[in-house]
């Protein structure tokens, strides 16, 4: 694989090569915190220079219907070497005000990944990495989801299982590489503390963590590379 690389994904997008699990950059202000994506370009950036490129093609509100429309202009073109997909937050999400009905139905979800991973593999012979979403704060989305107002129900804990479990599969079924965010913020001892008061987009302390994560993937999956 080349050492210069250009990656992009679909709702989450980040790098190749591999480094050390180190702590991410932390500069932020407590209302624009720095996402992960930014988080691995700094720290790519700084151990590789411009051998490493870095695209964040992810886009507020995508499922994978979307996500799959916009990969012809905002993935395909580039012609990534790496492509991490984060679909499933908003796929699974129960539509107000009854929070009967996932937005994109799990059917439709599994076919639409599988059809993405296909597109991206066949256009660009980009190798996919699948990432499971990461776990809400249940307890604030559910208080908004069945407030006075009814909301669309983020994040319940169930729902994401299913969409995680069927995002597994589907690496193993294409054998990619799967990294799970879930369980690891479920193990942190405050999940609340990892987002704002929505329960749904991370917080600093939550982009560190999922930047960390994905840093410990690439210095796994490159070895050679993350000791130069």
């Amino acid at each position: 694989m080349s050492m210069r690389t250009l990656l992009a994904a679909l709702a989450l997008a980040l790098a190749i090569l591999p480094v050390s699990a180190q702590t991410p950059p932390t500069a932020v202000t407590p209302r624009q915190p720095v996402k992960y994506p930014e988080m691995l370009a700094q720290v790519l950036a700084a151990k590789y220079g411009d051998k490493v490129q870095v695209l964040n093609a992810g886009k507020g509100g995508d499922n994978v219907l979307s996500a799959l429309k916009r990969a012809e202009t905002d993935v395909l073109p580039k012609q990534p070497t790496l492509v991490f997909i984060n679909l499933g937050v908003n796929d699974s999400k129960l539509v107000a005000p009854a929070h009967e009905r996932n937005q994109i139905p799990l059917d439709q979800f599994t076919t639409g990944y599988r059809d993405l991973i296909k597109l991206i593999r066949e256009k660009t012979g980009a190798a996919v990495v699948v990432v499971g979403t990461i776990a809400c704060a249940d307890e604030l989305t559910r208080a908004i989801a069945t407030g006075e107002k009814k909301r669309t129900y983020f994040g319940n804990p169930d729902q994401l299982k299913k969409y995680n479990a069927a995002a597994r599969d589907i690496a193993a079924e294409f054998k990619c590489d799967y990294v799970d965010l879930f369980d690891l913020f479920m193990a942190q001892p405050d999940l609340k503390a990892l987002f704002p008061g929505d329960g749904v987009h991370a917080n600093q302390k939550g982009q560190e963590l999922i930047a960390l994560q994905l840093m410990k993937f690439l210095a796994h999956k490159f070895p050679a590379q993350s000791g130069k």
